[in-house]
């Protein structure tokens, strides 16, 4: 089992503009350290697990699995870390 944290916000490295054009910008949509946790499993005899995807959320929407590899586990966490609960 292994977990990865991923941001969800996009960075642009590159801007294209029209040559000439004095003032350019650049914009980003997203909340600064807007984070998900990807939860991946396999077996020693190698059968794996759908991933899981952790979302920084209080109530899961399906709109957040769309484009989600199939079979893919989806909840949300506060933090969008996994949590255990005892």
């Amino acid at each position: 089992m292994d977990e990865s944290g991923l941001t969800v916000v996009h960075k642009p490295r590159k801007v294209l503009a029209q040559r000439g054009q004095k003032q350019v910008g650049k914009m980003t949509s997203g909340e600064k350290g807007e984070t998900m946790t990807v939860v991946c499993a396999v077996s020693a005899s190698g059968i794996y697990l759908p991933p899981m995807l952790v979302y920084k959320r209080k109530r899961m929407s399906e709109l957040l699995m769309k484009y989600s590899p199939p079979g893919s586990i989806g909840a949300c966490s506060p933090n969008g870390w996994t949590v255990a609960y005892l």
